[in-house]
């Protein structure tokens, strides 16, 4: 039995997101402007987000680096980040962009189906049930997830963490179940003495 195609919509959507609204200066109160340190001069490894030059626009524009080709500095594989195809180009420019912002944002390589999982997963914080208790981001790891909570502004260390061994097949209340948990862990907690 096949499974159906993965789709990354919403990755690509985050990915160009974060680069447009990051790549503009901000400017503060104070008067100096911030602005993100998008693209690098270093040559390109495999897993680097890099954007193409020299080259008609299309869904490789922005991609993921593979590797080389033949050990080739003119010859390379690219992975787009609209579906997750693989592409050979040659004779191209490419910019590297910034490591360890992308090492930072790993929903940046989620396809649809993790992103829809991750709105089931926040969704009763989302709702303000327990004002203090949020979940974190997941971390896929292949087939398996890891879910854990933190507790807002740093008021407590995060929630045990729990590794689930096929996010596939999580149902919204397994995920709402293990929320609780979480909750009734924190509530457990000695709490500190409020000071006069």
């Amino acid at each position: 039995m096949t499974r159906k195609q993965d789709t990354y919509e919403r990755a690509r959507l985050t990915i160009y997101h974060r680069l447009f609204s990051c790549a503009i200066g901000k400017r503060y109160g104070d008067g100096h402007y911030v602005a993100f340190e998008g693209l690098t001069t270093e040559e390109p490894k495999p897993g680097d987000l890099v954007r193409i030059e020299s080259a008609p626009v299309s869904k490789w524009t922005i991609s993921w680096f593979v590797d080389w080709i033949d050990k080739s500095w003119n010859a390379c594989l690219l992975k787009s980040v609209e579906d997750h195809q693989i592409g050979r180009w040659t004779n191209i420019g490419i910019s590297v962009y910034n490591r360890d912002v992308i090492a930072g944002a790993p929903e940046f390589q989620w396809n649809d189906a993790q992103f829809k999982l991750w709105d089931w997963w926040r969704s009763p914080g989302k709702k303000g049930e327990v004002f203090l208790v949020i979940p974190e981001l997941p971390a896929f790891e292949g087939d398996s997830v890891r879910l854990q909570c933190r507790i807002r502004h740093g008021w407590g260390e995060p929630t045990t963490p729990r590794t689930f061994d096929n996010w596939r097949k999580l149902k919204k209340k397994d995920l709402y179940a293990f929320f609780r948990e979480s909750v009734a862990e924190y509530e457990a907690r000695p709490k500190p003495e409020k000071s006069h």
